[in-house]
């Protein structure tokens, strides 16, 4: 039936489709036929998405990241200065996000969707069988003909939302109603690997567009896959934490708090092995604290989103174009002093064969005067 407004039945025929010319063509048909045909049409997408989520190959657009956190001294830095005119900088500024879900989020969630749509899968979920149970909240939305979706929406303790294939899921878990029990394996997972909810990524910003190629054939090296896409624009908005090297717990200022002590939001090594203690500002009983120590502001970035060893990559890229650009100049340097030098002999040339010119005149003139 689709073939007649216009779509084919195979994933690669509803590539080529007209999107207009196929919604202008089902305005005609019956409403019942009419959304049947959409639904298809909208399966077939899901399933285009879904393949290309898992190649890493969807391009979702302009993603927003909020409530993200960025050290006061890692605030674009200069990752690549174009030598031509000193004023083409690309820079890179480390943020981190928090992917992990606590276990009031995830009822939070799951109260919303069920007042939302009724059916489908909804709630706390454990592994069937495996070597360690796996723990997770799910959320299945019926389409608008009551018709269950092939993926079901999931979120996990530290890696949060993600999608999975329903077969798969209905293979693999089991639903947990006794809540108390959730609570605990969800909050185990959280205290036992919750530093790995904490994702570290780098914004590229400045003069992204001469650095595209090299950032694309970068990420491209990384992968080690040929992309045409393989960049992610980003809005990262992003709160300035100011980080202090200690190598003991974290000192109040000088001037006492009235109020309770910051707590640690992170503890990182540096290069040099120094730890990186940064003041978490996130409670209200600690803004007199934080703000001692320069906390609060905000800054909105724009760019290509990469992780440290794509970041490390594109470094090395920026210093071997640079490189080339070095040994290019030489060449044209090169190139240029030898045709200054051959203009040099030529003139030189020239000036010997006019003297030598004015010298047979002499002598002829001599030779004519004496004979």
């Amino acid at each position: 039936m689709l073939k007649y407004v216009g779509v084919g039945y195979s994933v690669e025929e509803v590539k080529k489709v007209d999107v207009k010319k196929f919604l202008n063509r089902i305005l005609g048909i019956p409403s019942l036929i009419q959304t049947s045909l959409f639904d298809s049409m909208a399966d077939i997408m899901d399933q285009l998405i879904h393949a290309a989520k898992k190649l890493k190959e969807y391009d979702q657009g302009i993603v927003v990241y909020k409530n993200t956190i960025t050290d006061a001294d890692n605030i674009e830095r200069v990752i690549w200065r174009n030598p031509e005119d000193q004023t083409s900088d690309v820079k890179a500024t480390k943020v981190r996000y928090v992917t992990k879900i606590s276990f009031e989020e995830a009822t939070l969630l799951l109260e919303n969707a069920v007042q939302e749509v009724t059916g489908g899968h909804y709630g706390f979920y454990i592994t069937k069988r495996g070597p360690t149970i796996q723990i997770l909240l799910a959320i299945d939305k019926m389409n608008n003909v009551n018709k269950a979706a092939k993926y079901v929406t999931i979120y996990r303790p530290i890696t949060g939302k993600n999608e999975m294939d329903k077969a798969e899921f209905e293979d693999k878990y089991e639903a947990l109603n006794d809540l108390a029990k959730a609570k605990e394996k969800w909050n185990y997972f959280l205290d036992t690997w919750g530093d790995r909810g904490i994702k570290e990524s780098n914004v590229i910003t400045g003069d992204i567009f001469k650095a595209y190629n090299v950032v694309k054939s970068a990420i491209n090296a990384v992968t080690g896959k040929e992309r045409e896409k393989p960049v992610r624009v980003v809005l990262v908005e992003s709160t300035i934490r100011r980080s202090m090297y200690s190598t003991d717990t974290v000192t109040s200022p000088t001037k006492s708090p009235s109020k309770t002590p910051a707590k640690r939001q992170a503890n990182t090594l540096d290069k040099s092995g120094r730890e990186v203690i940064v003041i978490d500002d996130t409670d209200d009983e600690v803004d007199e604290t934080a703000n001692a120590y320069g906390v609060n502001n905000q800054i909105q970035l724009c760019g290509i989103l990469v992780d440290n060893i794509e970041l490390a990559r594109c470094e090395k890229d920026f210093e071997r174009m640079n490189e080339n650009l070095r040994i290019a100049k030489e060449k044209q340097r090169a190139a240029e002093q030898q045709r200054a030098m051959l203009m040099q002999q030529m003139q030189q040339q020239q000036l010997q064969q006019q003297q030598q010119q004015q010298q047979q005149q002499l002598q002829q003139q001599q030779q004519q005067f004496l004979g």
